[in-house]
């Protein structure tokens, strides 16, 4: 609690005096100056704590950003590996047998059976790869749509099963 504050005052007229009283006036003569009082008041003192606070809070945030990225990072690696099928299952005459039948349904004309087998080629090499997807949806999509590709299109898909084929027959061999 603050005491009770006194403070004297002078006013303008006795500025301007020049004469000076012989004997020291008491504060509490009646003659004397007046005075300002301010009452005593309750002062509420708190500690500061908005450092702890916006330490705090900062703290709390940065450990809930890193436990994110650390189960972020957890999770990107524990991906599954998409199996490949061992390289002594590999039944390399029967590829060779669908890439042989999808050449003969090209030459007699049916795209459909052309993308059949080069599904079913692509799908003994490796079932989950990209390529094996690729050429399913274009089967169902020559055979059920009626989609018709060019020749550049087909060539390359024929050309892409046989590339993927002499990879796995040179990992084979290695």
């Amino acid at each position: 609690e603050v005491p009770a504050i006194l403070i004297p005052y002078l006013r303008p007229e006795d500025i301007n005096s020049t004469e000076k009283p012989e004997t020291p006036t008491h504060l509490n003569a009646p003659d004397a100056p007046p005075k300002l009082r301010a009452d005593p008041f309750p002062l509420l003192v708190q500690p500061h704590t908005t450092p702890a606070w916006l330490f705090g809070v900062l703290g709390a945030l940065s450990f809930l950003l890193l436990a994110f990225a650390v189960v972020f990072i957890y999770r990107k690696r524990r991906r599954p590996v998409p199996e490949i099928v061992p390289k002594e299952i590999l039944d390399f005459p029967k590829i060779h047998a669908h890439l042989h039948a999808a050449k003969q349904y090209r030459v007699n004309g049916d795209l459909y059976g052309v993308y059949r087998e080069l599904a079913a080629a692509a799908r003994r090499i490796n079932p989950e790869a990209p390529l094996t997807q690729a050429l399913k949806r274009r089967a169902d999509d020559v055979g059920y749509r009626g989609l018709k590709p060019n020749d550049d299109q087909i060539e390359g898909d024929f050309r892409e099963v046989e590339r993927r084929l002499a990879q796995e027959q040179q990992t084979g061999d290695t």
